[in-house]
């Protein structure tokens, strides 16, 4: 899925650029140049997701091993990263932007909750109740979608009008 996201990436963005081309009011141009930004975000998204499925085949091949208070926590994170995608997508390619505020309270939850859990693992790792490589795999994984929430945030806020986003 990641060759084919890099694919459409590439292809739309050249589209974009060659609609730079026309004459278009600095407004206009403005949009375009957002919805490059967007295209860009969404593909890191795609590398993130690519990273995270990396990670679970470690943790499925028994590499590194998670506890399961870890993979409840991840996947609390995982579903609060997904709702904030989801929301992000909507907002962008609806033009609801009225939705911006709930997709940012949305974001800093996502942020919270991945600070309070690698918290939570920090203290499990000292407390000698998880494995090390699993708690470098689940901090990397926390991060990616960490991460996919920033980007999904900077979609939703890519056509917007508002300066404040």
């Amino acid at each position: 899925v990641e060759d084919t996201v890099n694919f459409l990436n590439h292809s739309i963005t050249n589209q974009l650029v060659r609609l730079r081309a026309l004459d278009l009011s600095p407004k206009d141009l403005n949009k375009l140049t957002m919805m490059t930004l967007a295209v860009a975000d969404i593909e890191r998204i795609s590398d993130h997701a690519e990273n995270i499925v990396e990670y679970a085949e470690q943790v499925r091949s028994k590499k590194a091993t998670l506890s399961q208070i870890a993979i409840d926590e991840l996947k609390q994170l995982s579903a609060a990263v997904m709702q904030s995608i989801d929301l992000s997508l909507s907002i962008f390619a609806d033009e609801k932007f009225e939705l911006i505020d709930q997709a940012e309270l949305l974001e800093q939850k996502v942020d919270d909750m991945q600070k309070l859990i690698v918290q939570n693992h920090v203290d499990r790792l000292m407390d000698s109740k998880c494995d090390p490589l699993g708690g470098v795999v689940f901090t990397d994984m926390s991060s990616d979608l960490e991460r996919c929430s920033d980007h999904a945030i900077n979609i939703a806020c890519a056509l917007s009008d508002n300066p404040d986003y």
